[in-house]
């Protein structure tokens, strides 16, 4: 048993449902949560409207899955990533499960 720890965008929220499905995962737990990218360099420290940091309104998706299906979904999210011409990603974690009930 493995645990997906998936994020999203939340413009990207119905495709990563689909994609879940379409690896054979049909129960999971989603939550909104804000993504946050840290925008400090150079030319922002400089720039008196930055503001910083980047707030993304996000979807965080958590998933008992076993292999077969985390295997499939890893290579749809590489697909749909390479496909994408926004600077955003789906991001993919996955962990063992040492025990489960």
């Amino acid at each position: 048993m493995k645990i997906i720890v998936l994020t999203a965008i939340k413009e990207f929220e119905s495709h990563t449902k689909k994609l879940l499905r379409s690896s054979g995962i049909l129960a999971y737990t989603l939550t909104s949560v804000s993504g946050y990218k840290n925008l400090q360099d150079s030319a922002s420290d400089q720039n008196w409207f930055s503001a910083g940091a980047l707030e993304q309104d996000s979807v965080l998706f958590m998933v008992f899955a076993l292999g077969d299906q985390v295997s499939l979904l890893m290579q749809k999210v590489e697909q749909f990533n390479a496909s994408q011409q926004f600077e955003s990603r789906l991001h993919l974690a996955v962990l063992h499960a040492e025990a489960h009930i």
